[in-house]
């Protein structure tokens, strides 16, 4: 019995005990709030953190503490944070009111073991000056080892000049293991001074920030005026710190767009690995892979893009491409052309602007410096307001120094294949770089594609190879050179073929389009690019009924064309019929016109048969297309190895009737010439009258009165 109550005491003893373990930091710490000089550890924190930072730190406003489960909270108002020495604002930080807590424990040892920050109503000023070190990076100095306790005990116990004991501070030491940091209703300000870039403004309205064995960070608010969430999960804080491997998992939104990866950082934080990304914008949604470095002279990308369906027609994304095209209205100024040594008429003045193809507004490509990207890039399909399809686009895009390459590109039109590169150099002045070529392109789907399908013809192939410089489009279509061919064969026999081709060689020839006979044999054309005039280095387009050859130029900096067209009709009793065709204006509205040089020289030859020698020429002969029986185009050969001979002649049913209306046509002149002739004889006489019928064929050159 005795040793039971013997041990019941000893139980009571050791709840004693263990309770007064739990009371007893509580009393020290009620003793420490009573007696808390806020004044005085306020000068003294300011001065260590002043000292720890290398910025001068005030405290300018009332302190005030609280007591929770998480320890000790200490409120500080009007709190300011200086800058470095080289920004352009005194302050880094000015804010209303920020709580921090610190750890019980350690408190009691005159230690202030940070453990959570709250921030009030700030305005944080962040900068990077010329050499692009951000004015935060602020290297934390070890605090000083306290003085011996026979100096520290001198400190304490200090007098003034008349011997008046002088309270200081005890000797604070701060630490920090900060898990939790908060800001609230506060604004940033971010400029790039390095780059000379616009500010960046941050309005937060919340920010959280845990670091434990994990790091959780979410923020909202506005970025530049537009609306922002942003959700950060991570590893440990101190993994960060220390440069390990950190592994990330990130969401934000902005402005309409969705950004989510899952990656780490690693290399120290200089390499932002994301295994997957997803970006989501209005247009498309874009996944991949994606390695950020963050080291060297600008930022790199490493990774992959994949995109389903790109809508150029949201937000207006098709619209702002077109205007950066260049359709907009300007002066357009007149070509005085020159073809065949005739210049074409100046287009009428209405006093209102002609429309333009390319933009003269400054081409801005200063984004490519900065930064450099290595990216598979991969789009199935761009969706168009005009319904033409672009798919299976396909490139590997390369920005280094300010030079963006797609090589090798390929991609599809109307599902056709192209293949070729692209170059825009940002460097200096923007220039650009195009080769593209097409192999067996399926002709008809491409004009089903443009609303032009009653034409079928055969394939076709393309080549594009061009180049040119300047501070627009306008500039750069004004520099173009380099050179381009298009080739079209023969296609199967259509009665829509005919009935568009007989149209199309009515312009050429009138008559032809109610005959309704033509068939498309093939074309060629090349064209030769120097300094923006593009001219014409042979054309040739062939049909059952004639061949028209084509020459000219056109003028890509004032954007007008100046182009003549001559058929040659296979019927020879037809050719009367066929005169050339000049097309001139501007490249968004061309005119078409007859020569009417070469009609009145065509019809005087009908009228006066050989007695006007030369008529019915003109300057630009017609290669023969030669006939092919295997799937070369005849077209092409006669551009390689013109043939100028009078190619073999068909007789037909136009022809017959032009032969006898010629033949009518002739007996009505040659009456009309000796009843004119007799009348000058009769009233001048014989002798004087035959004087002038000479004089007028002598100054005209050709026989008028003779049979």
């Amino acid at each position: 019995m005795q040793r039971g109550k013997t041990h019941m005491k000893i139980g009571r003893l050791l709840a004693t005990f263990t309770g007064l373990l739990f009371v007893i930091p509580l009393v020290a710490v009620a003793i420490f709030l009573i007696t808390f000089d806020a004044a005085t550890y306020k000068a003294e924190v300011a001065r260590i953190l002043s000292e720890q930072t290398g910025r001068k730190i005030e405290l300018n406003g009332d302190v005030s503490l609280s007591l929770s489960a998480g320890g000790l909270g200490i409120g500080v108002q009007k709190v300011r944070v200086g800058n470095a020495p080289w920004a352009s604002k005194p302050d880094m930080l000015e804010a209303d009111e920020i709580a921090v807590t610190v750890a019980l424990e350690p408190l009691l040892q005159q230690r202030l073991n940070i453990q959570r920050i709250e921030i009030v109503k700030a305005k944080i000023n962040l900068e990077t000056n010329a050499r692009g070190v951000g004015n935060w990076a602020i290297a934390l100095k070890e605090q000083k080892p306290a003085a011996s306790a026979k100096e520290a005990n001198a400190k304490e116990n200090a007098s003034d000049t008349n011997n008046n004991p002088v309270m200081r501070a005890p000797q604070l030491h701060i630490s920090y293991a900060v898990q939790h940091v908060g800001v609230r209703d506060s604004t940033v300000r971010y400029v790039q001074g390095h780059k000379k870039s616009e500010p960046v403004d941050l309005v937060i309205n919340q920010l959280a920030a845990r670091a434990a064995e994990k790091t959780n960070l979410s923020a909202d608010g506005r970025l530049n005026g537009e609306t922002f969430q942003l959700t950060l999960n991570g590893g440990a804080f101190a993994d960060l710190l220390s440069g390990a491997d950190w592994p990330l998992d990130l969401q934000a939104r902005y402005k309409g767009l969705a950004f989510e990866a899952e990656g780490a950082l690693k290399e120290k934080g200089q390499l932002i690995a994301l295994d997957t990304y997803g970006l989501e914008l209005p247009q498309a949604k874009a996944t991949g892979t994606m390695a950020v470095r963050t080291g060297g002279a600008r930022p790199s990308l490493k990774g992959s893009v994949t995109i389903g369906t790109f809508d150029a027609t949201v937000s207006g994304a098709e619209n702002d491409a077109a205007k950066n095209a260049g359709i907009e209205n300007a002066a357009a100024e007149n070509l005085a052309a020159d073809v065949a040594g005739h210049s074409s008429a100046p287009a009428a003045s209405s006093g209102a602007a002609s429309p333009r193809l390319f933009s003269d507004a400054p081409l801005d490509l200063s984004a490519f410096k900065q930064l450099d990207a290595d990216l598979d890039l991969n789009i199935d399909n761009i969706k168009t307001a005009s319904g033409v399809g672009l798919s299976a686009i396909a490139t590997q895009a390369r920005l280094n120094g300010g030079v963006l390459q797609l090589q090798p590109l390929s991609f599809r039109l109307a599902e056709q294949p192209l293949t070729g590169s692209l170059t825009l150099n940002g460097a200096g002045t923007p220039s650009l770089q195009l080769r593209l070529n097409g192999k067996d392109i399926d002709t008809n789907a491409l004009l089903a594609a443009f609303k032009a399908d009653k034409l079928a013809v055969g394939k076709s192939q393309w080549m594009i190879d061009v180049s040119g410089q300047g501070l627009s489009l306008r500039a750069i279509a004004a520099s173009l050179n380099g050179r381009m061919a298009l080739d079209v064969d023969r296609g199967p026999p259509a009665s829509a073929t005919r009935q568009s081709l007989g149209g199309l060689l009515a312009g050429f020839a009138p008559g032809f389009g109610l005959l309704a006979q033509a068939d498309f044999s093939c074309m060629a054309t090349r064209l030769q690019a120097q300094n923006g005039i593009v001219t014409s280095q042979g054309f040739i387009l062939d049909t059952n009924l004639a061949s028209v050859a084509g020459t000219g130029r056109i003028n890509l900096g004032d954007e007008t064309i100046a182009m003549l067209f001559k058929p040659q009709v296979k019927d020879a009793k037809a050719d009367m019929l066929s005169f050339p065709v000049k097309v001139d204006g501007s490249l968004l509205k061309p005119r078409t016109s007859i020569d009417q040089r070469n009609v009145a020289q065509k019809l005087a030859g009908t009228l006066f048969g050989d007695a006007v020698p030369g008529l019915g020429n003109n300057d630009m002969p017609v290669p023969v297309v030669p006939p092919t029986t295997d799937a070369s185009n005849g077209c092409v050969q006669a551009l390689l190895n013109p043939v100028y001979a009078t190619p073999p002649k068909q007789e037909g049913v136009l022809g017959k009737q032009t032969e006898q209306l010629k033949e009518k046509t002739k007996v009505i002149v040659d009456e009309t010439k000796k009843k004119v002739g007799e009348e000058i004889e009769k009233a001048l006489g014989s002798e004087q009258g035959q004087q002038l019928k000479d004089s007028l064929e002598k100054g005209l050159g050709i026989k008028l009165f003779g049979q």
